[in-house]
């Protein structure tokens, strides 16, 4: 009856619908179901087999409200079509996602997941049905919006201002992560192992798009842009108490920090500097 209700409520909301960008009803549906996924794995989490067993019990109880609430966020996304909409999307969704890296209670999952095959299979379900169909809506949705901006035309300076923000939006996650397990070492050097192909693929979409459209900009948008270019000093405090740690941590545990501080860090702090239109 529950799943019934939520059908047809999605369906009506649809029906109505004509925004450009997710809803904020079918957000926050989305996101506390996927927070109770989560949180029912995390209960089970000094136990490899009670967390495929937690899985599966609760892909049980909510698979078709996952599915119906998926199937109508991608229809949305199709509907995206400006860069602002495609950023308020792109944001809400990197969020939610960042709520799961930054628990700390992250460490114990991930090292299910390396020594216990069905864990690794549980979540690799999850993935591909309920955060990979996103995930390609909102790339297509950003190739199109990308794709359709014209040589010279106004839409580069909106492209390029996306990028920006992308990269703004790639330093909070970073800060977020790396504050929430602010003391806890050895779990932030697992949890930047777990998110730095996240935070790479923020990083390389949003050059490539400032890259493509600086060069077709009016000198008053390439002005305007310069002028609103995200800056590195708020997230100054996260990179040094990652360098901290590293100091703090010995052996293989200190390298694979050092590696994973080196890489993040100095990526991000290479594309937001070398990116600076007032720097070419």
């Amino acid at each position: 009856m529950k799943t019934r209700r939520l059908l047809t409520w999605i369906g009506v909301a649809l029906a109505a619908s004509s925004q450009l960008a997710f809803s904020a009803a079918n957000e926050a549906a989305y996101t506390a179901l996927v927070d109770g996924y989560f949180e029912a794995i995390y209960a089970a989490q000094d136990d490899c087999a009670g967390i495929v067993i937690a899985s599966d019990r609760w892909v049980a109880d909510h698979s078709e409200e996952l599915d119906a609430l998926v199937a109508v966020l991608v229809d949305e996304g199709t509907a995206l079509s400006t860069p602002e909409a495609l950023n308020e999307a792109q944001s809400w969704y990197d969020a939610a996602w960042d709520r799961f890296g930054s628990n700390p209670k992250l460490m114990n999952v991930g090292l299910c997941m390396k020594s216990y095959e069905g864990v690794k299979n549980a979540l690799g379900e999850f993935d591909a049905r309920w955060t990979r169909p996103l995930e390609e809506v909102l790339e297509t949705a950003r190739a199109r919006i990308v794709g359709a901006t014209a040589v010279g035309g106004p839409g580069n300076l909106d492209v390029a201002r996306l990028a920006a923000q992308t990269l703004a939006r790639t330093l909070v996650l970073y800060t977020n992560l790396v504050n929430a397990y602010d003391g806890d070492c050895v779990g932030l050097a697992n949890a930047l192992n777990y998110w730095h192909g996240n935070y790479f693929e923020l990083l390389d979409e949003a050059s490539q798009d400032v890259l493509a459209s600086i060069p077709k900009m009016s000198r008053e948008d390439y002005t305007s842009l310069s002028e609103e270019w995200p800056g590195l000093e708020a997230a100054q405090p996260a990179f040094d108490k990652v360098a901290a740690c590293v100091d703090k941590l010995e052996g293989k545990a200190q390298d694979h920090l050092r590696f994973q501080h080196e890489f993040l860090a100095n990526m991000i702090v290479d594309k937001i500097t070398h990116l600076k239109p007032s720097s070419w």
